[in-house]
């Protein structure tokens, strides 16, 4: 075993015991120079996980974790790949790009079967150019930045993603916000959108939301002021004062108000705009409306809007918003045999959506990586792995997560298979991208409420 795979070893045990993980495998990551291939002498199969379980974006670290375990857990009861154990080595990036990088390389000198992860666009596309040229897999199942999209080739391509990307994100919340419609609960329809604020972040993840939501927006004949396209540091600020006091000083011709950042700024932006705008009327939130973007799909945007955030019953400045992301619970059979997986190991209550949120589309990613390696009889030839993920996603018999034993099966006896995942079909296509159906929801008396369901087709 090499220096970096000891050093990597060690971090990885450190990092699984402080955020409390579960051992994946009883046998070690790493006992040899080749004990993370899968060839004839090889023993168990390492994947690499890089996430962020600390740090800005840690909340969305935590469902990344325990989705790996659920699909360790059942791979290794039936056996493995290839007959021999998996073993997913969860590391913390911290949210820190450096870190991210640090970890990758590790992984890229030990060899792993494939990486899955980083959390953000950012920390991607940090990375992606190191995988890409050591010709291994990633699969991110929530970084959402369109740029992603290009910054490989098509199909030669080793970037992958088990979620929808922000530009289709956009389109749907864009035409919620100038459409409206009849919510679900057939309470009254959201307030009219015609002249909107966009505050978002300057990163990649922002300012990508920001493009595409403008872009989205202005076609369907709404408008986005030059001054109301504001720019907040990506880092979390004491305050936002100068933004909300611009936003009410442009109304009432501003009637709407979109928030494109990770969820501790909108949550703070949104705790500022309250206390700026208690008892004005044209602020209140059946008169102005308020979209968020997919990060704020996260149970901190509402825990830590409340007044008291240790009290469940106090009221959180962030009611009443609506915002985006893809759907977290299909009603398929599909997600119900994951949702059985995953009540088997964790005793949650998985009722309310926001706790899922990216469970399915990181376990559906370990999976699909477990089978490509299956499929492609090892992962000595990256081409060979590569070309074997692409055939896995689709154009075959189709098998869920309640089937994965069948799947290996039916790849061992040489027949082509379909993996329809726990968050949809996960079809792959030649940009690395899968079709994914969305939620629109509405944060009600503190919890998340889905108020419309849209299609992946409408989303283009």
């Amino acid at each position: 075993m090499t220096r970096s795979a000891k050093t990597l070893r060690a971090t990885a045990i450190s990092a699984l015991a402080a955020a409390g993980a579960i051992a994946i495998a009883e046998q070690p990551a790493c006992t040899s120079s080749k004990s993370t291939a899968v060839g004839a002498d090889a023993g168990t199969v390492v994947i690499g996980v890089v996430t962020s379980l600390t740090g800005d974006q840690g909340q969305t670290g935590i469902p990344v974790q325990s989705a790996t375990q659920v699909a360790a857990q059942q791979l290794n009861a039936i056996g493995g790949i290839l007959g021999r154990p998996v073993s997913f080595v969860i590391l913390d990036d911290a949210t820190n790009n450096d870190q991210t990088a640090s970890i990758v390389n590790g992984f890229i000198q030990q060899k792993v079967a494939g990486v899955l992860g980083p959390t953000s666009s950012a920390a991607v596309s940090a990375v992606q150019k190191l995988l890409y040229d050591a010709k291994f897999i990633q699969i991110s199942s929530t970084a959402t930045s369109p740029t992603l999209s290009a910054a490989q080739p098509l199909h030669d391509r080793y970037l992958f993603r088990t979620i929808a990307p922000n530009d289709r994100m956009a389109t749907v919340l864009a035409k919620f916000a100038h459409d409206g419609g009849v919510p679900l609960d057939g309470g009254a329809p959201p307030p009219t959108c015609r002249t909107m604020a966009i505050v978002h972040s300057d990163d990649s993840f922002g300012k990508s939301f920001a493009d595409s939501m403008t872009t989205a927006f202005t076609a369907r004949g709404g408008t986005v002021p030059a001054a109301m396209q504001l720019q907040i540091p990506a880092t979390l600020q004491a305050n936002y004062n100068d933004q909300v006091d611009a936003i009410v000083a442009a109304s009432p011709a501003v009637d709407c108000m979109a928030l494109l950042m990770f969820a501790p700024a909108a949550t703070q932006l949104m705790s500022d705009f309250r206390k700026r705008t208690t008892g004005n009327a044209a602020f209140a939130p059946n008169k102005f409306l308020i979209v968020a973007s997919n990060s704020e799909y996260s149970a901190s945007f509402t825990v830590n809007g409340r007044a008291n955030p240790a009290d469940p019953a106090s009221p959180t400045s962030v009611e009443g918003v609506y915002g985006v992301y893809v759907d977290p619970a299909p009603q398929t059979r599909e997600y119900f045999a994951f949702q059985n997986l995953y009540t088997s190991m964790f005793q949650v209550d998985l009722s309310q959506g926001v706790l899922l949120r990216s469970t399915a589309n990181q376990y559906d990613a370990a999976i699909l990586l477990a089978l490509a390696i299956e499929a492609a009889g090892g992962t000595d030839d990256r081409v060979k792995l590569r070309d074997a993920l692409y055939a896995v996603s689709k154009d075959g018999k189709a098998y869920g997560p309640g089937e994965v034993a069948d799947a290996i099966a039916a790849i061992k006896r040489g027949d082509d298979i379909d993996y329809n995942g726990a968050s949809g079909p996960v079809d792959l296509g030649d940009d690395g991208l899968i079709d994914e159906d969305f939620v629109i929801w509405r944060v009600v008396d503190g919890n998340f409420v889905t108020v419309a369901h849209v299609k992946a087709a409408d989303a283009k």
